[in-house]
């Protein structure tokens, strides 16, 4: 018997799918609209901002989350490790992010420098 799916068991990935998933997706709509492209954007880095937190719930405890990627060992996989202190920077980052995104989403991004 297979054992459920538990998306926790994966927010440790969450931090590197999330962008990359909005920026294929922003890629793709490249010529509709820019409030569409700026909604999106703005989902995209709310939704960081939420797996951030999560991931900082989950490790506050002391526990140290350890991924996989592929299931393979650690000479010839990739590891993602997350402890307080990642979860932390990952969550400072991503509320940055949702600043520049806010900030530019007035209309800078087309004023230019």
């Amino acid at each position: 018997m297979s054992t459920p799916l538990n998306l926790l068991d994966h927010l440790t990935l969450a931090p590197v799918l999330l962008p990359f998933a909005t920026g294929l997706l922003l890629l793709s709509l490249r010529g509709q609209a820019i409030a569409l492209r700026r909604g999106l954007s703005g989902l995209g880095v709310l939704l960081q901002v939420v797996a951030a937190a999560a991931l900082l719930v989950q490790v506050d405890t002391g526990l140290i989350s350890v991924y996989r990627l592929g299931d393979w060992p650690a000479p010839w996989g990739i590891v993602l490790v997350a402890d307080r202190l990642a979860a932390w920077m990952v969550l400072i980052t991503s509320l940055l992010a949702l600043w520049v995104v806010l900030h530019a989403s007035d209309g800078t991004d087309n004023q230019g420098s």
